[in-house]
């Protein structure tokens, strides 16, 4: 069995404690990959960015003054967080991971002179910058881009048309017109157990997912954290739903 969540919470430790008593073999995904996702979780963004056949980098901690800028730029303390500079003016925030008194890079945001940020770099557990968004001029996220350790693109989401392009040694891999395609396309490639099962925390993941009607047919059962999505759901036209405590 393979739950794949939009989210890791504290309600998918607690599942995941659950089915630990359970004899079946079973695998938690989570989609949203904050780059701080715990070991015993699966990530398709892990997979495919480290991956065979890449290897999984070691663990390590990134001080916020050792990202990388342009010659002549200077990285200053701010408070609870950092901030790059030209001389005086502003290029970048910078926010650290928890726990934040250790400094420890978490994102970068870059901005331009009149504040507006235009890009943000994410990093990770391994210390490493493991993809960027890119932002329109409303703040919204045109597009993410997910890199290989020798910074190549791998992975390229377009948030407007909702598709999503793999590659593989510069070489587009597959291309997918819709989100739940290329989540259909990790289980199958990682050769992930079925029944699979969703569960959706966010009324993002639903929408990403395309869960109704038209969706994709690959879940047994769809668990809600909330009545509200549910009842979407259902409007929706999709069936197999669930609150999480109807069936754990």
């Amino acid at each position: 069995m393979t739950i794949v969540c939009d989210i890791y919470s504290d309600m998918i430790e607690t599942l995941q404690e659950t089915m630990r008593g359970f004899e079946t073999e079973s695998h938690i995904v989570v989609l949203k990959d904050d780059g701080f996702l715990p070991d015993h979780v699966l990530s398709p963004y892990e997979y495919f960015v480290y991956g065979a056949p890449h290897e999984v980098p070691k663990k390590r901690e990134l001080y916020y003054d050792f990202i990388e800028v342009p010659a002549f730029w200077e990285i200053r303390a701010a408070g609870s967080q950092g901030a790059v500079y030209d001389m005086n003016c502003k290029k970048a925030d910078i926010f650290f991971a928890q726990p934040r008194e250790k400094r420890n890079v978490q994102r970068v945001e870059w901005c331009m002179e009149d504040g507006r940020v235009y890009k943000r770099d994410l990093y990770n557990k391994y210390g490493l910058k493991y993809a960027s968004e890119f932002l329109d001029l409303a703040g919204t996220v045109e597009s993410k881009v997910f890199y290989t350790t020798g910074n190549h693109e791998v992975i390229v989401e377009q948030s407007l048309s909702g598709t999503v392009a793999l590659s593989l040694g510069g070489e587009t891999k597959a291309f997918f017109t819709s989100y739940d395609g290329f989540i259909a396309y990790y289980l199958k490639e990682m050769g992930l157990e079925e029944p699979y099962i969703l569960c959706l925390q966010e009324r993002e993941g639903m929408q990403r997912l395309n869960t109704g009607s038209g969706g994709a047919c690959i879940w047994k059962s769809v668990l809600f954290s909330e009545q509200e999505l549910l009842n979407q759901y259902a409007d929706m036209g999709g069936t197999g739903g669930y609150r999480f405590c109807a069936v754990f």
